[in-house]
């Protein structure tokens, strides 16, 4: 049976997605400093927070109006593009390096945060299947 999340995970899975970084949503969320990091490590592997996170992974790229399509076509852009591409009307020495690898950074940021980065879920729990599907499962691994 799915249990209902309390105000306080809610608020541990927001936080999670300011820096993706599990202790210090805790913390922020109102949990311990000191068991932050165990407490962290549970909540992610709770099937009900990672649902959670998902849907609010979801609910930001809506609302941030960003696609796969669109990142990766930056990403194109920013791999095929030279210094010169570039307009630098006051002759400054410009560190296109450093450009191209803090807008890579934020983009892998932004791929982290909104979800695009996760694999495909196939967490898959025994509820979701019909019982005919589960016996022939059963069946198969039993021959193997």
């Amino acid at each position: 049976m799915k249990q209902k999340i309390t105000p306080k995970q809610e608020k541990f899975c927001e936080e999670y997605l300011v820096d993706l970084n599990a202790t210090q949503a805790a913390i922020r969320a109102g949990y311990s400093v000191k068991t932050a990091n165990r407490i962290a490590s549970r909540m992610l592997s709770k099937v009900d927070i990672q649902e959670k996170i998902h849907e609010l992974q979801r609910l930001a790229r809506e609302k941030a109006e960003i696609t796969k399509e669109e990142i990766l076509k930056e990403l194109s852009l920013i791999i095929r593009s030279k210094v010169s591409d570039f307009d630098n009307s006051k002759n400054e020495i410009r560190d296109f390096s450093l450009l191209s690898k803090s807008k890579i950074q934020a983009i892998q940021t932004f791929n982290r945060m909104l979800g695009y980065d996760a694999p495909s879920d196939i967490n898959l729990t025994l509820e979701q299947f019909p019982e005919p599907v589960l016996d022939a499962l059963i069946e198969r691994l039993m021959k193997k």
